[in-house]
């Protein structure tokens, strides 16, 4: 298990970490159980996005619920995703993936 190297906190409008590109790297990598629990809730709110009932009365809810639901799984997606590239490369900065700065 790797050790936290840093524990700074940078200033921000939110909580954020002053992380080396050792400590991105390595906080970035997901357990193989990890993966598949995220999967599994990938899994879970796909099929519960696809259960949503369109009517014309609650058209706004319908939308809301959806978009929210889409905004889910591309969150666990981006979690995998991120994953999956810190394993490929030694330094998460050698890549073009947003940066996650406020």
């Amino acid at each position: 298990m790797a050790r936290i190297l840093s524990n700074k906190i940078a200033p921000s409008r939110f909580l954020r970490y002053d992380l080396s590109a050792e400590e991105i790297t390595e906080g970035s990598k997901l357990t193989t159980l990890q993966k598949m629990c995220i999967q599994n809730q990938i899994c879970a709110l796909a099929e519960e996005k696809s259960e949503l009932e369109y009517s014309d009365e609650h058209k706004t809810q319908f939308l809301q619920q959806e978009a929210h639901k889409k905004g889910q799984i591309q969150a666990l997606e981006y979690l995998l995703t991120l994953s999956e590239t810190a394993e490929e490369f030694t330094d998460i900065n050698d890549i073009n993936l947003d940066s996650g700065e406020c």
